[in-house]
């Protein structure tokens, strides 16, 4: 049988045995069960022949920009030794092997200072991630099945996520009355439906009294609890140095903005998007954006303070100002290489407002590093603390 078919067996017994399930339980079988979910498998593929687009399908510049960000960082902590990379969801290892390779030859200082970690919990993924670092030696790369096995302050240095947060389960609830409500799957007439009860944790029911309640009926968006709890994880597993949060997403009051009355939960399978979470299960992707208010508060209530927040087109541009200077020289000298018309191309697809240069949100956290001009990314970008709508706290640690 097809993953569509063994899920859909696997969600009706469930159902049929315990009665309705949460759309999170739902959603993280279809993505992550062992055999038949669409990451856990192995089957999610990007790239033109794949079922969607990254940055980094775009090409070796944006691991390249990255890395001169990367490297300004190490540069801000003092030039240590050691510094550590920590990437999550490294999918097939590519993003990991164009740090590493422009590392090497761009910065070699910092290349010998770097250790590049992976957590990987897909046996599947890990071993082609393992394939294609092979190269750059077991002493330069690891790997762990989730953060909590490196330990609670064991990061010097970064820890980053490029599309992770958004294909985590998320709680869908919607508006009755002025009163949130969990939406619950049940199964009914040969498919699947939703039904609506009271939340499914306190966690949940906590959380939700955040949320606006002056919105139109039946108004449904997501709720991204595991988000919250990884943040938590990351800002513990820090003991020195960055977080960086690289996904599509808003700030709070964008995020439950009135005319956002279906939430932001989609479904993509070659490169065609549809919003029925129900349809082709397992053998496509389910995501939905990153509210990131949210995850600064918890990481400022973790001991982080907010480095940055911004769109693609702002942090990318303001680290490739070194390439913007070679293109326009070459340009205007008319010796335009055919090496700078390729990452010209490059720069243009992830910087473009209506496309990855407006959708892709970047948010950095810092721990214990003193206060400094911008970083890279961020001199075009506007204060985070407003952009994110957070009061800024009062500074109490010498720093």
């Amino acid at each position: 049988m097809s993953p569509t078919e063994e899920l859909t067996r696997h969600f009706r017994e469930q159902i049929i045995r315990n009665g309705p399930v949460t759309f999170r339980w739902m959603m993280q079988q279809a993505l992550y069960h062992p055999e038949w979910g669409y990451y856990s498998s192995g089957r999610a593929t990007i790239g033109r022949l794949g079922d969607f687009y990254t940055s980094v399908s775009v090409g070796r510049t944006f691991g390249e920009l990255l890395t001169r960000q990367f490297h300004e960082m190490w540069s801000r902590l003092g030039k240590p030794d050691e510094f550590t990379i920590v990437e999550q969801a490294a999918d097939r290892g590519q993003l990991a092997s164009d740090i590493l390779e422009t590392a090497g030859v761009l910065y070699p200082d910092f290349f010998q200072a770097l250790r590049y970690w992976i957590i990987e919990p897909s046996p599947v993924l890990a071993n082609e991630q393992k394939k294609r670092l092979a190269r750059f030696g077991k002493q330069r790369t690891g790997w762990s099945e989730d953060i909590e096995a490196l330990g609670e302050g064991s990061i010097f240095g970064v820890y980053f996520c490029n599309e992770l947060l958004d294909s985590m389960p998320v709680h869908l609830v919607s508006l009755f009355n002025g009163e949130w409500k969990e939406n619950y799957v049940d199964y009914e007439s040969g498919g699947f439906i939703f039904s609506f009860g009271e939340p499914s944790t306190q966690v949940l029911t906590k959380h939700l009294e955040k949320l606006p309640t002056a919105l139109s009926e039946q108004y449904r968006t997501e709720v991204n609890l595991r988000a919250m709890t990884w943040m938590e994880d990351a800002a513990r597993a820090m003991r020195c140095g960055y977080v960086l949060i690289i996904d599509y997403g808003f700030s709070r009051n964008q995020y439950y903005s009135a005319d956002r009355t279906e939430g932001t939960l989609s479904c993509y399978r070659k490169h065609e998007r549809h919003y029925n979470p129900f349809e082709k299960l397992g053998e496509s992707d389910i995501t939905a954006h990153v509210e990131f208010t949210s995850l600064a508060e918890i990481a400022l209530q973790h001991g982080m303070e907010l480095t940055g927040f911004t769109d693609q087109n702002h942090f990318l541009v303001g680290v490739a100002q070194t390439e913007f200077t070679t293109i326009e020289e070459e340009s205007l000298a008319g010796t335009l290489s055919e090496a700078t018309a390729q990452k010209l191309k490059e720069l243009q697809t992830l910087t473009h407002p209506e496309s990855m240069g407006s959708q892709f949100k970047y948010l950095t956290l810092q721990k214990f590093i003193e206060p400094s001009k911008p970083l890279l990314g961020y001199q075009f970008a506007v204060d985070p603390y407003i952009s994110l709508g957070i009061r800024r706290p009062e500074r109490k640690d010498g720093y």
